[in-house]
């Protein structure tokens, strides 16, 4: 780098994370930072495609960068394909209706989908814990739900006290006695009682004709029998 010196073994190298493209430098400062997004261990390098991309699944910010590890994870949550990115914008959310527990991770399809019973209506989320419950007298039997509209409904006749459900097999049938009308009913209470003077042997029942009265000769005090 001074005058006066002779052969290039005397002449110093440009440090790692820059490069020199040109010949007859006489100052360290002349050295090109490797661009953001890449980084370069070696020094005495000529040509700025010799620093190195950051790997698909991280970024980084700063030039100059001398090692792999100063790329920079994507968050838990996000994933990104492409390498070389200078900016964490460049990782992508996991979509809604799915997590993401692990940083620096490389393809969507690494975005586990929230298991049946359950949606998620935001993306970008990094744990299971946040799919959200089904609600009490719904249920859902695909996983990866966005909408808790996904959820549907327990059929008239029945109900479900339970949150999470994953089939229409987990909704209760209305006792013997009793009939229910609508649907997405979530306790038993709401069943209604067939009127005294009636009764009913069957369960599942969603209408009060389906309550039988009580033969001529007969009568019936209580109800939901």
């Amino acid at each position: 780098t001074g005058s006066g010196l002779y052969g290039s073994a005397l002449c110093t190298f440009c440090d790692s994370g820059t490069y020199q493209t040109g010949s007859g430098v006489s100052k360290s400062e002349d050295c090109v930072l490797c661009d953001a997004g890449t980084y370069q261990t070696g020094s005495g390098i000529a040509l700025s495609v010799v620093c190195t991309l950051c790997a698909s699944g991280s970024y980084l910010t700063g030039s100059g960068m001398k090692i792999q590890a100063d790329c920079a994870m994507c968050d838990a949550g996000t994933y990104q394909t492409g390498s070389g990115h200078s900016s964490s914008l460049g990782c992508i959310f996991c979509d809604a209706g799915s997590f993401q527990t692990g940083s620096g991770v490389t393809a969507s399809v690494d975005c586990a989908l929230c298991d049946s019973g359950k949606y998620q209506t935001g993306s970008g989320i990094h744990a299971s814990a946040q799919c959200t419950n089904c609600d009490a007298g719904t249920f859902q039997t695909g996983s990866g739900a966005k909408l808790s509209a996904e959820c549907a409904l327990c059929d008239a006749g029945t109900y479900q006290t339970g949150s999470g459900l994953t089939g229409s097999t987990d909704c209760v049938l209305c006792d013997a006695g009793a009939y229910q009308t609508g649907s997405g009913i979530s306790e038993s209470g709401r069943c209604t009682l067939c009127n005294a003077g009636m009764y009913q042997t069957g369960s599942g029942k969603i209408d009060s004709l389906q309550c039988i009265s009580c033969d001529s000769g007969t009568y019936q005090t209580g109800s939901g029998i």
